[in-house]
């Protein structure tokens, strides 16, 4: 590698971004984790989007793919050209390093120092506001990447919020990530315990109009045997985004521990019909009728041994034809975590 190649490889491993974040090829499954940042695509707020094209940028270079990667990033940058932000502004930062990374990784040195440049500006210009961005947008791409970095994300989240603790973005981030980790029941993470409740409540006031983080607040309630404010806050969700299955799965879900299974599978049905490559949802429903299966055979009667035959055998079928489907779209099934 000539010297100036090797000044420029330095400057890059400097930038924050993707690139330098420790995003293991490893650790995710590629094609998965890009279907569902489409999936993203379909639901969040266009000012959120820049973020899910950045990181599909990202998984197009894991993937060799540099003219994808071009793409996306162009998609990033044309949502800040909308919303009229200044070249010089913070929320360019991620864009243009994973620009100057890609352009690197194209062996166009000249572009890539282009960037480098834009970024040092942004640097000079906003420097008491640089850190907290970057975790921010770094907690962000940990918890999409994969659950093994849900520890870290919380981290970051929490260091973007010392410098700006009322930003909406980071309080959404930290509350969703320490949900998470309380659902795992991580041994990384016995103290969290439901250090979530407070934080999604947060999340919320600061996020009125984020169905996702109302439909998790809904779940913690329901932890919290606060079944009426719970639904509430779902039907809060559904209203205004009844068709969005990263909202319904958190519904059927919300449904499904309340015993209510024919509402859980009917919201099931309903996000298959819209994302049927989903291994998740099939693997829900699977749930769903075992669950309904196994609360007939406790409370089946006697007197309607025929009836009750039939339906066991109607259970059994559904469950077993789900738990197929799922294995189907992906065999590795233990993925399937709600």
């Amino acid at each position: 590698m000539s010297e100036s190649l090797s000044t420029l490889k330095s400057h890059l491993e400097e930038l924050k971004c993707h690139f330098t974040w420790g995003l293991q090829e490893k650790d995710a499954d590629l094609e998965e984790l890009e279907e569902k940042l489409n999936n993203q695509l379909e639901y969040l707020n266009m000012d959120s989007r820049g973020r899910v094209h950045n990181m599909l940028a990202y998984v197009n270079h894991l993937k060799n793919d540099y003219a994808e990667a071009i793409v996306n990033l162009q998609k990033a940058e044309a949502i800040l050209q909308e919303f009229k932000v200044l070249e010089t502004d913070i929320k360019y930062l991620m864009t243009f390093s994973n620009y100057a990374w890609v352009h690197y990784y194209l062996n166009d040195s000249e572009r890539s120092s282009i960037y480098i440049e834009k970024i040092h500006t942004i640097y000079t210009q906003s420097k008491d506001l640089v850190q907290s961005e970057t975790y921010g947008e770094q907690g962000w791409a940990l918890v999409n990447f994969c659950s093994q970095y849900y520890e870290q994300a919380k981290d970051c989240f929490e260091e973007a919020l010392k410098a700006n603790p009322d930003d909406p973005e980071w309080n959404t981030g930290l509350a969703t990530v320490v949900y998470r980790l309380e659902e795992f029941r991580s041994k990384n993470c016995p103290s969290l315990k439901n250090y979530s409740f407070q934080l999604l409540e947060r999340a919320v006031k600061l996020n009125p109009k984020d169905s996702v983080i109302k439909v998790l607040l809904a779940l913690k309630l329901q932890q919290l045997k606060k079944h009426e404010e719970a639904m509430k806050y779902i039907k809060d969700a559904l209203e205004p985004t009844p068709d969005l299955p990263y909202v319904l799965r958190y519904v059927a879900k919300f449904y499904r521990r309340a015993g209510m299974f024919e509402e859980a599978i009917g919201v099931l049905k309903k996000a298959v019909s819209i994302t049927p490559t989903s291994a998740f949802l099939y693997h829900q429903l699977g749930l769903c009728y075992r669950q309904m299966l196994i609360q007939n055979n406790r409370t089946g009667s006697v007197n309607n041994r025929g009836l009750d035959t039939k339906k066991i055998k109607d259970l059994t079928e559904k469950t077993i034809f789900y738990f197929e489907m799922a294995l189907e779209v992906k065999k590795n099934i233990s993925a399937c975590t709600f």
